[in-house]
């Protein structure tokens, strides 16, 4: 896979969101949206695993590696996400009490933008929660 290709393989859009994993950028529709790097991170594993709860020390490990870090550290990342998501509600982004998190929304690979997909991922399976 040539560099290009591989940039346009690793930008996933979800809820008018398109997240660019080599850019490392967030966008909705025109506009930026602005991400600490580790809220960025944690965005990007939860993308790559949707409909899957991905438990707090699986994102710990992926985010944190080799770092001792409090579950404060997580829970600030996820509201900080939420709020840069707009998703008060917590339908985007859901708690799986006591494992860990899920991103509940559908998502797709971009061929060049948000709004033209490649290939559909899966409907996520919200078992459990």
């Amino acid at each position: 896979m040539g560099k290009s290709d591989e940039s346009i393989a690793n930008v996933f859009c979800f809820e008018g969101f398109s997240l660019d994993t080599v850019r490392r950028t967030l966008q909705r529709g025109d506009s930026l949206v602005d991400l600490r790097p580790k809220c960025f991170d944690v965005l990007t594993c939860l993308v790559r695993a949707a409909g899957r709860v991905v438990t707090k020390d699986e994102l710990s490990e992926a985010v944190w590696p080799n770092v001792v870090v409090t579950d404060e550290s997580l829970t600030r990342c996820v509201s900080d996400l939420r709020q840069a998501l707009g998703d008060a509600d917590q339908r985007i982004v859901k708690t799986a009490p006591r494992r860990g998190y899920v991103l509940a929304a559908p998502v797709s690979l971009a061929t060049a933008g948000p709004a033209e997909y490649r290939a559909a991922l899966p409907e996520p399976e919200l078992q459990g929660l």
